[in-house]
């Protein structure tokens, strides 16, 4: 076999690509530790805990986000009013003060 065993990992740039390749990154990891190369394992073992980390902190946000998102968008679009935007905002700002 000439490569692509690990979806092509090493050409991953961005964050989306390498975060949709955790599953790569720990057969990589399992690789290095076969070997005995404990300490870039070790590093791997990060990117990996980083990728993961950063899902459950972007998920969290966006979540949080969703209305405030939606109100800007509609607004933009005119299909909501600006009170009906500040109303969404001020609810935002109160749920996060109460949180």
């Amino acid at each position: 076999m000439s490569g692509g065993s690990l979806n092509y990992l090493y050409s991953k740039e961005t964050a989306d690509e390498i975060i949709a390749h955790i599953d790569d990154m720990e057969i990589a990891e399992a690789e290095l530790i076969k070997r005995g190369y404990y300490d870039i394992a070790k590093d791997v073992r990060r990117l990996i805990e980083y990728c993961k980390s950063a899902e459950i902190r972007i998920g969290v946000l966006m979540h949080n986000l969703k209305d405030v998102f939606h109100a800007i968008e509609w607004r933009i679009s005119a299909d909501y009013g600006e009170d009906a935007l500040i109303e969404e905002l001020n609810e935002y700002r109160e749920g996060k003060q109460n949180g």
